[in-house]
């Protein structure tokens, strides 16, 4: 796919020297995709002197040695200021097909922000992404809402994308039975206060889906439901300590589940750790504090190896220190 422009953005794929480091003022959001073939991905938002602004952007950067020397600039999703819509917050996902997803939300100014047209979810897909120049599809709008999150891929094949939006105060999300061909909006229950969900959701060992959100009451917030995603409970505040900040959660394929979120709150964003469940999410007898400071959040994680993750996470001091680590 060439250059194109549209109601998506502007998707520029030979990007000049201006998405270059040194020309950012101000970066965020990351995520990170692992190719079959071992090659990293890592994305995030930029673009203007902050958030929001009509030149945000996405930009995409690839390692060919597990993180230790990063590309370029690969790809750049841009807003399009002539439609008045903004791209943002670019999200990467490895499909069990073994194709890497690329997705992005557009805030369309044309629209009020509680009008549910605002958010839209929009993706392209690269068939090989072990290709050393990659083939991407034509921009294609999947669904309504802000994807902020992986993914989740039930045990029967149905994909389930946590893409939320503010037309009402329950949890919404999208969900596809193809692969991700077509989707189907479904309303969940009610919300915990929270202005932002990035919610993410695993599939219990007794069948139930558990889904956690982000939310205001200084703990994560969570829903079950229990008949597939038929019907859910109604938000509540568990006892996980986390600000209102994105976290990230995982089934390994011990079994295991992995949760990765801010796990002190005295000074907001803080004390990024890593925590394991080997009783589907009872008790995390273990953790791993991942960086102590203030101001690191945003956590996505890769499988490296059967039990190896890696994990990007950015500063909030997205102006001063503006950087990336895995570990």
């Amino acid at each position: 796919m060439s250059n194109s422009v549209g109601i998506f953005g502007k998707i520029i794929t030979s990007p000049d020297e201006s998405y270059n480091e040194n020309k950012r003022f101000w970066q965020g959001c990351p995520t990170i995709a692992r190719t079959h073939g071992g090659i990293l991905f890592a994305g995030w938002y930029t673009g203007g002197t902050g958030e929001p602004s009509p030149l945000n952007c996405n930009v995409l950067v690839k390692s060919t040695d597990n993180g230790e020397t990063w590309s370029d600039v690969q790809l750049v999703i841009a807003s399009n200021p002539e439609l008045h819509v903004r791209a943002i917050d670019i999200q990467l996902w490895i499909s069990p097909d073994k194709r890497m997803w690329a997705f992005w939300t557009i805030r369309d100014d044309n629209y009020l922000q509680n009008d549910i047209n605002h958010l839209k979810l929009w993706a392209m897909i690269c068939e090989n992404p072990d290709a050393d120049e990659l083939t991407w599809s034509e921009p294609k709008l999947l669904t309504h809402g802000f994807l902020r999150c992986q993914p989740t891929v039930l045990s029967d094949g149905r994909i389930l994308l946590f893409s939320y939006d503010w037309s009402n105060d329950r949890y919404s999300y999208s969900e596809s039975s193809d692969g991700g061909k077509t989707w189907c909006r479904k309303i969940g229950g009610k919300k915990v206060n929270t202005p932002f969900d990035e919610a993410m959701a695993v599939e219990k060992l007794d069948g139930s889906i558990w889904m956690m959100a982000r939310c205001e009451e200084k703990a994560l917030a969570q829903s079950f439901s229990y008949d597939g995603g038929k019907s859910w409970t109604d938000g509540e505040v568990t006892n996980l300590v986390s600000p209102s900040s994105r976290f990230y959660l995982k089934r390994l394929p011990s079994g295991k589940l992995l949760l990765i979120r801010n796990a002190k709150i005295e000074r907001r964003r803080e004390w990024m750790t890593a925590s394991l469940s080997d009783d589907d999410g009872a008790t995390w007898k273990w953790s791993l504090l991942l960086d102590p400071d203030t101001n690191v959040s945003y956590p996505d994680a890769v499988l490296m190896t059967m039990e190896r993750y890696t994990s990007f996470t950015i500063t909030a001091e997205m102006t001063t220190r503006r950087y990336f680590f895995h570990a």
